[in-house]
């Protein structure tokens, strides 16, 4: 997305090609006083001056706009921050991507949750893991999350991040 200050709203560079041709886009979250910096010390290329202000717009609307795109043309979409060794995250999000299947995925998630469960002085000798979608229970217990736990990046009246997913294309994926 382009977007010059004295603009209204920004320009989507977006197109329908990448749309198709992208599996997954990992947005680097610079804190918008850095990309401020590296605009201003720029020594190839003249940029207008823009305020942080603006640049924290620019960055909440792309990365909004992204997830929206995303969730609707099959795209996983991920934000890494910066850290010391952001580098080593990417390439191992980037190794994981090209070995990830569902059988594998099932089965990190099913060694995750036995790491979960034995994490206490003593192994639990039964354990009940309910998703009440309204099966078992007669309110969906996502739903019943979100309300005590309010995503940050939802508005009123918008739905739960998981809703906006599952009624994506990418759906239970």
């Amino acid at each position: 997305m382009l977007w010059a200050m004295d603009d209204a709203n920004g320009e989507w560079i977006c197109t329908p090609a990448d749309l198709k041709a992208y599996t997954h886009i990992l947005y680097l979250n610079i804190p918008p006083e850095i990309i401020g910096e590296y605009r201003m010390n720029d020594q190839r290329k003249t940029r207008p001056v823009v305020s942080i202000a603006h640049l924290e717009t620019w960055q909440h609307t792309e990365k909004t706009q992204l997830r929206r795109l995303c969730r609707s043309h099959d795209i996983i979409f991920s934000t890494i921050s910066p850290s010391q060794d952001v580098l080593g995250d990417i390439i191992h999000l980037l190794l994981d991507f090209h070995r990830h299947t569902e059988g594998r995925n099932t089965k990190l998630a099913e060694q995750q949750m036995d790491k979960i469960i034995t994490a206490g002085s003593e192994a639990p000798e039964t354990v009940l893991v309910f998703d009440a979608y309204k099966t078992l229970a007669s309110q969906d217990s996502g739903e019943l999350f979100w309300k005590q736990v309010p995503p940050p990046s939802v508005g009123k009246g918008e739905s739960s991040p998981l809703k906006k997913l599952f009624s994506s294309p990418l759906q239970y994926s």
